[in-house]
């Protein structure tokens, strides 16, 4: 169990490389295939939207709560 631990790190490189890979890679075949360049980018920002928007809305729910009860005092 040691030596896994010992590399982590380097296995956290390469899977990262290859998930920037795969970034790179599916849009290049998207764009070959015929798809408008406007709507992959409309795509990508609906994903990211949908992706990060709970994480932002969890995160941060208190400050919404204190705003909208600092505006009712």
């Amino acid at each position: 169990m040691a030596r896994a631990k010992e590399y982590m790190p380097a296995i956290a490189m390469v899977a990262v490389q290859a998930g920037y890979a795969g970034l790179n890679i599916l849009p290049k075949l998207a764009l070959d295939s015929g798809m408008s360049p406007y709507v992959m980018i409309a795509y990508r920002q609906i994903i990211a939207t949908l992706a990060l928007a709970p994480f932002a809305f969890f995160l941060e729910w208190y400050l919404i709560f204190y705003y909208h009860v600092k505006e009712c005092i």
